[in-house]
């Protein structure tokens, strides 16, 4: 699997860590499942608000951060979720802005951080 996914229920939300290894060919539909399982888990545990710290080995081509974003609602993604993404690599968080301003234009509560306490402290305002 070209990605592993680890998380955990808090109080207020629901965390995950993911580690994904982008395989040439995959890239749509690898992310399409991850974001799936992630909205699954959020469901499942009665969570709207979500953490993900994610890593990468790889990088997205924009043709895939668009069409992810514009099938959110196809894999299980409302607009009643709040998610915070943490990219702690400066490339890999710059080359995700795309993704937020997509998924913020199509009305989702998405936003993209560097540090784990400011996602923390967004997304539990």
């Amino acid at each position: 699997m070209p990605y592993s996914l680890t998380y955990s229920v808090q109080k207020h939300y629901l965390e995950a860590d993911i580690h994904v290894v982008i395989a040439p060919g995959l890239e749509l539909r690898e992310a399409l499942q991850r974001w799936k399982e992630v909205a699954r888990l959020s469901r499942k545990n009665q969570r709207d608000k979500v953490l993900v710290n994610i890593t990468f080995e790889g990088f997205y081509d924009l043709e895939t951060k668009f069409r992810l974003a514009k099938n959110a609602s196809t894999i299980g993604w409302s607009h009643d979720l709040k998610l915070a993404v943490v990219i702690t690599d400066p490339d890999h968080f710059e080359r995700q802005l795309f993704t937020e301003t997509a998924m913020t234009g199509m009305g989702y509560d998405m936003k993209l951080f560097m540090k784990p306490r400011a996602a923390r402290k967004w997304l539990l305002e």
